[in-house]
């Protein structure tokens, strides 16, 4: 009896093992590579990381939108990504990793979401923050101070992205990680919020107060996520 329980240990100790080492072949020959599934910003970039030991070649369906960079066998793969300034919408792009040593295994497709952002302009209240209009374009966001409505208080910068309906909300967080890349933070300037310079700072939004119209030189206030910033800039 305590034969035959040896035996079975000993064979699901074996097939455990094998099991094991087939697990990791597998994972050493597919190009299935992190990230994929998820959203990304306009502007950021992301690391493309896998598991991968073969030599990896990558296929970019969508170069207007996508940069890739990477080293002589494929590894240490970074995407940025960079919607079209005529075409600031929600898009999906596709990238291909393929094993470049053995045919026989099948490409990797992943699909990854870039999502459009801007800066939304709020003036605080009674009842909350109340959004003040201002005359967009791909780069800038202008708003009056002597506008109805608008004149001496508190207002709000916001970090914006579109909703499934198309509305813009606020980015309160970035919820993922970026691989090796540092987590990332928005680069904030303008002396309308009070940065001389340039500040990395892991917020989404800048309050400010105005009890006149800003001179020239300090009416405006400068976000970048990545490679893509917007400005917003207050006229009398």
């Amino acid at each position: 009896m305590k034969a035959t329980k040896f035996f079975l240990l000993g064979a699901a100790i074996l097939t455990l093992a094998t099991s094991c080492k087939d697990l990791l072949d597998s994972m050493a020959k597919n190009p299935v590579f992190t990230f994929a599934g998820t959203t990304v910003y306009d502007g950021q970039s992301a690391y493309l990381g896998t598991t991968a030991t073969c030599r990896i070649g990558w296929t970019n369906h969508n170069p207007e939108i996508v940069d890739l960079s990477y080293n002589e066998i494929g590894k240490e793969c970074i995407a940025t990504f960079r919607l079209p300034d005529i075409s600031k919408k929600t898009t999906k792009v596709k990238i291909t990793a393929t094993n470049l040593e053995d045919e026989t295994v099948e490409p990797f497709v992943g699909e990854i979401t870039v999502e459009p952002w801007r800066l939304g302009i709020y003036k605080k209240g009674s009842n909350g923050w109340n959004s003040v209009d201002a005359l967009y374009n791909p780069s800038t966001a202008s708003f009056s101070y002597g506008a109805a409505g608008n004149g001496a208080g508190t207002y709000k910068i916001q970090l914006e992205t579109k909703d499934n309906y198309g509305n813009y909300t606020a980015i309160t967080s970035i919820p993922y990680n970026l691989g090796k890349l540092e987590q990332f933070k928005v680069r904030w300037s303008g002396k309308l919020i009070g940065i001389n310079g340039s500040a990395e700072e892991a917020v989404y939004s800048k309050e400010f107060t105005l009890e006149s119209a800003p001179a020239s030189g300090s009416n405006r206030a400068v976000a970048y996520l990545g490679e893509v910033g917007y400005v917003i800039t207050v006229s009398k």
